[in-house]
């Protein structure tokens, strides 16, 4: 037998979600095929990710190489954090004590540029995105202060009630129309930023994003 070298192969590319619900040896029940779907994204959020397509609402981009997945906090380890931060500030959080109720998101385009510099408006998926831009949201907050007004939901790939959020990535715009149409709170979605390696990196990279906002907070003289 002769063996020639390949001398041209196709990228490889990870599937859409639409193609995993066609895959009859994967989609064997509806719950394990929403496992794999969520999965799929997460894994397609590490390669956004590790290969610097900037902050826009597409992300869609063909991506290759050896990718290895970063470590994402789970729920109870991203809320562990946000308690110890919270407590230090003062700031006496409870959980799913407030609900955002019909949230118009912001659809300036001048307005979703700034947010997302890098943003191809000729994108599919970004006209998608910006189609699911004029539907009102409506979601309970993982944590919440009556008092003080302060409010943080931790955005996850498992929380299917923000999986639009989190799959067309519009936290940036979500935290912008927040701070317009809830001016008499003080709300923000946070979740594990760029590629950390183990738990330790992921929990510091969040706990900064978390006292960076209660910095926010006591200059504002919330706290």
């Amino acid at each position: 037998m002769k063996v020639n070298a390949v001398r041209k192969y196709k990228t490889p590319a990870y599937p859409t979600s639409s193609e995993f619900k066609h895959l009859p040896e994967l989609a064997i029940t509806k719950k394990w095929n929403e496992n794999i779907i969520k999965s799929s994204l997460a894994v397609a959020m590490t390669a956004f990710l590790l290969n610097g397509c900037g902050y826009d609402l597409d992300g869609g981009e063909v991506l290759s190489g050896e990718i290895a997945a970063p470590y994402i906090l789970t729920e109870e380890e991203a809320f562990k954090i946000i308690y110890e931060e919270a407590n230090a500030a003062g700031i006496n959080l409870k959980e799913n004590s407030y609900t955002v109720k019909s949230l118009k998101l912001e659809t300036d385009l001048d307005v979703i540029k700034d947010l997302y510099p890098n943003i191809d408006f000729n994108s599919l998926r970004t006209q998608e995105a910006l189609e699911l831009a004029y539907d009102k949201i409506t979601f309970e907050l993982d944590l919440y202060d009556e008092e003080k007004k302060v409010g943080i939901e931790y955005l996850h790939f498992t929380d299917e009630d923000l999986d639009v959020i989190d799959r067309y990535n519009l936290k940036e715009l979500v935290n912008y129309s927040l701070k317009e149409h809830e001016a008499d709170k003080y709300i923000k979605i946070f979740e594990n930023e760029g590629y950390n390696n183990n738990r330790e990196e992921a929990e510091e990279d969040l706990r900064e994003q978390i006292q960076e906002f209660f910095e926010y907070l006591k200059a504002e003289g919330v706290i």
